[in-house]
């Protein structure tokens, strides 16, 4: 028995991947984001010492931001040291409309200073790293 529902973003290392065999395997249903248990995405780049993930509106956003469960499939050439090298990287390359640097589920303590976590977007995100053979 399969996990549910989710959806994927059109980025293509989840093609070369295997996503759709593998959610096959699983069972899972694609449908609409709204309705998706988990969201699938590729990414433009990881940065290491913040856990941050950078999504580009080119590969679509709604599969990062509607589902309760947000993963992020990357390979470790995505991956840089920090904020300075991610600026850096991403200022060489022609920019898509709307990106953004997400890192996590989203966090607020604005009413009664009441910690809670996933207020906007996800509440659980996972990242697998594919590293080389």
């Amino acid at each position: 028995m399969g996990v549910g529902t989710y959806i994927r973003s059109p980025h293509p290392l989840l093609d070369s991947v295997g996503l759709p065999e593998l959610a096959r395997e699983l069972e899972l249903e694609p449908v609409a984001a709204a309705d998706a248990e988990i969201g699938v995405t590729g990414c433009e780049l990881a940065v290491a010492a913040t856990g941050s993930i950078a999504l580009s509106s080119e590969w679509g956003r709604l599969a990062a931001l509607l589902p309760p469960h947000h993963v992020v499939i990357l390979t470790a050439d995505q991956m840089v040291y920090d904020l300075n090298d991610a600026y850096l990287l991403l200022a060489q390359r022609d920019l898509p409309g709307a990106w953004g640097m997400h890192t996590g589920p989203s966090k607020s303590a604005d009413i009664e200073q009441t910690m809670a976590l996933g207020v906007h977007g996800p509440g659980k995100v996972d990242v697998i790293v594919l590293l080389p053979d």
